[in-house]
């Protein structure tokens, strides 16, 4: 419980999706049921700056959905389809970025 409440204090600044998400992970990992690579991979993900462009691939913050950003409005919302089909307006910050897999080809 305290591990929690240091968490929103220190990660306070982020939306309240983002923070409830970010609290969540940190309680696991104080509870010991997430390794350590998978938390510091998770807090990278879930604490960078949002920039997202047409045909970005992108995903909800509990990855149940994915798909390709179509368009990104003045106002800092995405219009984006999933990979169902489905064209989803949604703000910036209830959405991730799917960064390319690390390595690639040589």
């Amino acid at each position: 419980m305290l591990g929690a409440t240091i968490a929103k204090v220190v990660f306070s600044e982020l939306p309240p999706a983002r923070l409830r998400e970010v609290v969540s992970i940190v309680s696991h990992y104080i509870a010991g049921v997430v390794y350590e690579e998978d938390f510091i991979a998770f807090m990278e993900e879930f604490c960078a700056p949002v920039t997202l462009h047409p045909g970005d691939a992108v995903k909800t913050l509990k990855g149940s959905l994915s798909g390709v950003v179509l368009e990104v409005y003045d106002d800092g919302r995405v219009r984006w389809r999933s990979s169902q089909g489905g064209v989803l307006i949604v703000t910036a910050e209830s959405i991730i970025k799917i960064q390319p897999a690390k390595g690639g080809s040589s």
